[in-house]
């Protein structure tokens, strides 16, 4: 089944039909630039919705009788709080004919990253507890709405909206009756289908395609946050890049540690940080490659899957990325993370997701990338161990 690309919102409001605090420069939820839709809650500590419609979705994207079957929706969030134990609670809904819906998919998901996070809702087969026809899509007032909770004293605390997309996954559309040729079909003008030309297989040989044929990769369907694996054996000590990790944590720099061929996976480690005191940081760095096929602009994201190995710290743990596109000529730009150091501090591994500012990156541009993993512990327990477990490129790409 085809699905959309992703679209921005054309509209986005403040919207009071729930009662709590508005939310200012709404309109700035229409791109990712990290200008931002922000709430400082007050009062009972709820927002209103930030209501986001006129997503621009017309019969070229979604042909007229299809069948809808899901709705995606993307959101870069974040916030800061100041106050321990204050966390957010984040509210999903889908607006149809421009009333918001009674179904939240966000559940009681928490938002509590002081640096941008993508979090997604919805799916292929979810439909937000709407039925749904391409009229109610392609209309102006279709959208989502996002409000926020907040937990402990949220008074004075603050959530950010930088940008939000939706995509829409839908099944046939025609725009007439099928019919049967029985001999030749000549076009003698531009033939347009609108749902894909279906071409039995093995009828279209080398032959009846043109020589070296120009097709536009803008012209190709995207595919959204494609991953690639970035292999631990390409990182390496991160103020000397032409010397390989160490197999064991040494100094400030993280250890390689192979395992044993068909019972273990290598990892990344930090050394034992028990009753480390003031903490230490183990650093590692790679240079890698954005994919040929990469959609230039759009989304890049760092994924580290990372966790404690066998004891938790008493005090902190967390994970950092810092990424650098180079010039290819001994120069550099500026961090182009956005994301803050987030906890690892729990045992086993899990997913953390780094927004990489992406507006002015191409496809075959160089990024030297840095991971950190900092522990601070006072106890004297053993095994204080922060380990990774793979790390990959995620970035949105055409072919």
């Amino acid at each position: 089944m085809p699905t959309t690309n992703a679209k921005s919102p054309g509209t986005v409001a403040s919207d009071a039909t729930k009662s709590g605090t508005a939310w200012t420069g709404p309109s700035n939820a229409v791109s990712s630039n990290d200008l931002y839709a922000t709430c400082g809650l007050t009062g009972d500590g709820n927002s209103q919705y930030l209501k986001c419609t006129n997503f621009g979705f017309t019969a070229d994207d979604i042909p007229a009788g299809s069948k809808i079957k899901g709705v995606f929706a993307c959101v870069e969030i974040k916030a800061s709080l100041s106050v321990p134990g204050v966390m957010f609670v984040i509210d999903a809904r889908a607006v149809k004919g421009g009333v918001v819906s009674t179904t939240n998919l966000a559940g009681s998901e928490v938002i509590d990253e002081t640096g941008d996070e993508i979090k997604e809702y919805g799916g292929q087969s979810e439909l937000w507890g709407e039925t749904w026809t391409d009229s109610d899509i392609t209309a102006s007032d279709f959208g989502v709405a996002f409000a926020i909770e907040g937990i402990g004293d949220p008074v004075g605390q603050t959530c950010s909206i930088d940008h939000v997309t939706l995509r829409v996954n839908y099944e046939g559309g025609t725009l007439m009756a099928t019919q049967k040729l029985d001999g030749d079909l000549l076009v003698t003008g531009t033939g347009t289908f609108q749902t894909g030309l279906n071409v039995p297989a093995g009828s279209v040989d080398n032959a009846a395609i043109k020589t070296n044929a120009d097709i536009a990769r803008s012209k190709l369907g995207q595919t959204v946050r494609a991953s690639y694996p970035i292999l631990l054996t390409d990182f390496r000590i991160h103020d000397a890049m032409q010397t390989n990790l160490p197999g064991a944590a040494a100094g400030n720099d993280l250890g390689l540690v192979g395992g044993v061929f068909a019972t273990n996976s290598p990892t990344l480690q930090t050394a034992d940080q028990k009753a480390n005191g003031a903490g230490n940081t183990d650093y590692a760095r790679c240079y890698l490659v954005l994919p040929p096929e990469y959609d230039d602009g759009e989304t890049v994201n760092i994924r580290v899957r990372a966790g404690m190995k066998t004891t938790v710290s008493d005090n902190i743990a967390t994970i950092d990325v810092e990424c650098f596109e180079s010039d290819q000529n001994e120069g550099i730009g500026s961090d182009l993370c956005t994301t803050a150091a987030t906890t690892i501090n729990a045992i086993g591994t899990a997913d953390k997701d780094f927004v990489i500012t992406s507006s002015t990156l191409a496809a075959g541009d160089i990024l030297d990338l840095r991971i950190a993993l900092a522990i601070t512990d006072g106890a004297t327990a053993t095994a204080v161990i922060g380990v990774i477990g793979s790390v990959e490129l995620l970035c949105d790409i055409r072919g």
